[in-house]
């Protein structure tokens, strides 16, 4: 999880982030590494052998139970939580709700690079969701980071509020299947670089 760090970090510093929410907080290891002053993680299972959570705002529930009652906004949401379809969309979805107009939204595991890795023991078809966001909402711009070389990347997504900016979706009859998301990879999940990325939120930035 190195490299996912690596980034949320950067973008808490380049944006300015104050606020950051984990949707599976799991042992902690991640939210010990997030540099921002308002933390906060949900998990209805975390490790209870890695002592380190217990200096964090965790919330020990559903991510579901947690955006029911929840008041707080966030600048940055990630989501790694259950890695069912219809369950990672479903905490987009709910995240969208408590993210401040310059928020942003980072998913993991998107895009695994074998099929094997869609197992639910795996990446599960998290893919499912991100294939949603780009083929079905028009009000969102969603990027698959270009990140292959790294260890950990099993699909690095970035989605905020729509900016006009990246390219839609356009392909016809979309299959939700791991055959059909590998090989139009490319149009469907708009793959970016970061820096290009950063350049969309900047300009998105501006018109806030």
């Amino acid at each position: 999880m190195f490299r996912v760090r690596q980034i949320l970090n950067e973008l808490i510093t380049d944006f300015n982030l104050k606020s950051f929410l984990e949707i599976g907080y799991w042992n902690g290891e991640t939210h010990e590494k997030i540099k921002c002053p308002n933390k906060v993680a949900v998990d209805p299972h975390p490790r209870p052998a890695v002592p380190e959570y217990a200096k964090h705002d965790v919330k020990i529930m559903t991510s579901d139970e947690f955006f029911e009652t929840n008041k707080q906004t966030f600048d940055l949401i990630f989501i790694d939580g259950c890695h069912e379809a219809n369950q990672v969309y479903k905490d987009v979805v709910n995240s969208l709700n408590f993210l401040n107009p310059r928020g942003i939204i980072f998913m993991h595991d998107v895009c695994p690079s074998t099929e094997s890795g869609t197992l639910p023991s795996a990446s599960g078809d998290a893919f499912k969701a991100f294939m949603k966001i780009r083929c079905e909402r028009d009000d969102l711009d969603a990027f698959l980071l270009d990140d292959f070389t790294a260890q950990d990347n099993t699909g690095f997504g970035i989605v905020i509020k729509n900016t006009g900016l990246s390219t839609r979706c356009t392909t016809s009859n979309v299959q939700y299947t791991y055959k059909f998301m590998k090989d139009k990879r490319d149009s469907i999940m708009n793959i970016s670089t970061l820096e290009y990325i950063k350049e969309c939120i900047t300009e998105r930035n501006r018109s806030i």
